[in-house]
């Protein structure tokens, strides 16, 4: 059986050449259903990359400053989880200051972290074949009473969303009581 949403071509022609005269067959998404569930090896595999992204995390924040620049930080923080084990990223990590902070999956530039707005910092790590995945927002200097409010909203919305989730509920569900509660 072969994965081949995951497969790119290259891949999947040197498999069939080496596995010559097998019949090979896509599995489509079985996989990631019967991936859905985790054992207990599974579950402890998860904890050890977040663990590792956890060390690589504090130790980036420790190190941050106003003068650095997104791509710094998202450098330090790559270099910091290879040093705490990390095999690598889950994905490139996403650092967004200031105004850039409300644009989905903004890359990291070359913008300096004046600390007049929020940091959305959108990292994760690989270890061992498992992923972590965090995004997170920090204010290098104390946000005006606008930010505030805002975030405090949009925190209130990702709390309801969060305490509301229950087995068998859509993540669609869970996102509609997010979007209601910033909307009201």
């Amino acid at each position: 059986g072969v994965e081949t949403a995951h497969l790119t071509v290259e891949t999947y022609k040197t498999i069939r050449k080496t596995l010559k005269g097998i019949s090979l067959k896509s599995l489509g998404d079985s996989l990631d259903t019967i991936r859905i569930v985790k054992d207990t090896g599974e579950l402890a595999a998860i904890r050890r990359a977040i663990a590792c992204h956890t060390q690589a995390l504090h130790e980036t924040l420790a190190w941050i400053s106003p003068s650095s620049t997104e791509r710094e930080w998202s450098i330090e923080f790559a270099y910091r989880a290879r040093r705490h084990g990390a095999d690598g990223l889950s994905f490139e990590t996403i650092v967004a200051s200031g105004p850039r902070s409300a644009t989905p999956h903004a890359a990291a530039s070359g913008a300096h972290l004046d600390g007049t707005g929020p940091v959305v910092f959108d990292h994760g790590v690989v270890k061992n074949g498992y992923c972590s995945d965090e995004t997170a927002t920090f204010f290098l200097k104390h946000p005006s009473k606008k930010v505030i409010k805002i975030y405090d909203i949009v925190r209130q919305a990702h709390d309801l969303a969060i305490a509301s989730i229950r087995p068998g509920l859509k993540a669609s569900d869970i996102d509609k009581i997010a979007r209601e509660r910033i909307a009201a």
